[in-house]
C-alpha cells in the first residue's frame, strides 16, 4: 500500500534495498493457519513457516504495486551507501520514518521461507499468489480503494 501511495505522488521512486528478497503471504492464509492450529491438537508445539508461493525482490514488489494501482513509475535502485544516506535523511524527518538504517540492515537478511520447516501446505492451505490478491485492493476504484475519495474528503487519508 505504501509503495502504491508513494508512486501516486512521486514521478520517480529511489529505492534502497531494491535487491532484498521477500516471500509475502496473504493475511487470510495466515489467519486460516492459526484457526487450523487452534482446532488441531497435533499442531501443539509445532512451528510452521507461513510464506506465499513466490519470492520477489523489493524492486519487483514496488514495480508491481505501481502497476496494480495504476501509478506505474520508474523505480531507481540505489547503491548501498546512498540507501543508507536516504534512510538517515528519512529518520530526521518529523513523524514516523518511512525507512530507517535499521530497516536497511534487516533487508540484508532474506525474508523467505527456509524450506526446513513445514509450511502452509502441511496445514491443508494452498497459499494465494500475490498477483491473485493484491490487484483486487490496489486497483483504483476496486476493493477498499473505492473508499479513498471519501477518506480524502473526511481528511482521514
Amino acid at each position: 500500500n505504501l509503495f502504491a501511495q508513494l508512486q501516486a505522488v512521486f514521478p520517480l521512486l529511489p529505492l534502497a534495498g531494491a535487491g532484498s528478497r521477500y516471500q509475502p503471504v496473504w493475511v487470510e492464509d495466515v489467519a486460516a493457519a492459526i484457526v487450523h492450529c487452534l482446532d488441531d491438537t497435533s499442531t501443539i508445539g509445532q512451528v510452521y513457516e507461513c510464506a506465499g508461493p513466490d519470492e520477489y525482490t523489493l524492486q519487483q514488489l514496488v514495480e508491481a504495486a505501481g502497476r496494480w494501482s495504476g501509478h506505474r513509475r520508474l523505480v531507481l535502485p540505489l547503491p548501498a551507501a546512498l540507501g543508507r544516506l536516504q534512510a538517515l535523511a528519512m529518520e530526521c524527518l518529523p513523524g514516523v520514518p518511512l525507512m530507517s538504517r535499521d530497516n536497511i540492515d534487516s533487508m540484508s537478511v532474506p525474508s523467505v521461507a527456509g524450506g526446513k520447516l513445514p509450511g502452509l501446505d502441511k496445514l491443508g492451505i494452498r497459499a494465494a499468489a500475490l498477483d491473485a490478491v493484491v490487484p483486487k485492493y490496489l486497483a483504483p476504484d476496486q476493493g477498499l480503494a473505492r473508499l479513498d475519495p471519501w477518506r480524502a474528503r473526511a481528511r482521514r487519508f
